[in-house]
């Protein structure tokens, strides 16, 4: 892709998320709850057995749990391993896609809008030894998601091309390519991914294809990118597997 260079594009302010810890608890059994009226006494906290905390102007008293029952139905497991997967390709892509992921109002927000797009997918089941390795499994996850039309990219002959259609695009967009990598060839099997980004800023409306170099084995896909003042937007876009 002899057009394409890297672009210095600023980044939001907003530092990365941190990963939340999976812990999966379901079915906690709670004693019964009881409503203090004076607001006087204690505010918050807990105190032997029992967690206090205010709720619309007066002080709940509740139990701390008291049983746990670990969920180890096949689905909920299923659904564990599903997450493990889905976490451990987000700390893959996570720098790429910090501009890729907006709602409706043009908010970033990732991490959240990420990982709630793509539980709504078959689940990509990751044993656990694997997530604690570093591992993970190429799969085609939506990897952004904005109100751009979305593009329509297609592999040809190793290559991924894509039509840009002149309406669609300002002067100051970016057509990015996006992709993770596997050092496996074998689809299926847990394996390190490396991240791949490539922009091109569009200096006029195109009326062109784009098309990229020979792609070795990976989950890529174009990615078009407006700014609108301090704000990104995107087309939503998945992955596509070569």
């Amino acid at each position: 892709m002899g057009d394409w260079a890297q672009s210095p594009i600023p980044n939001p302010q907003s530092p990365i998320p941190n990963f939340p810890k999976i812990n999966i608890i379901d079915n906690i059994i709670l004693n019964n709850m009881a409503i203090v009226d004076d607001p006087k006494g204690i505010k918050s906290g807990h105190m032997g057995g029992v967690v206090f905390r205010t709720v619309d102007g007066k002080i709940v008293a509740q139990a701390m749990p008291s049983q746990y029952k670990d969920a180890k139905s096949p689905a909920q497991q299923k659904q564990r391993s599903g997450m493990r997967n889905l976490l451990a390709f987000y700390r893959v892509v996570a720098d790429a896609i910090r501009l890729q992921f907006n709602d409706e109002k043009g908010h970033g927000r990732p991490y959240n809008l990420f990982v709630g797009q793509n539980l709504k997918m078959p689940a990509v089941e990751l044993p656990e030894d694997d997530y604690k390795k570093g591992n993970c499994i190429l799969a085609p996850y939506i990897i952004s998601y904005g109100k751009l039309k979305p593009l329509e990219p297609e592999v040809v002959d190793g290559c991924l091309r894509v039509e840009a259609k002149p309406e669609l695009w300002r002067k100051g967009d970016i057509l990015r390519l996006v992709g993770v990598e596997s050092k496996g060839m074998e689809d299926g099997v847990p394996t390190r991914l490396t991240l791949r980004c490539e922009d091109m800023n569009i200096d006029r409306r195109p009326e062109t294809v784009f098309t990229s170099e020979p792609l070795p084995h990976g989950a890529y896909t174009f990615v078009h990118i407006r700014r609108i003042g301090k704000k990104y937007q995107s087309s939503t876009q998945q992955l596509i597997i070569i």
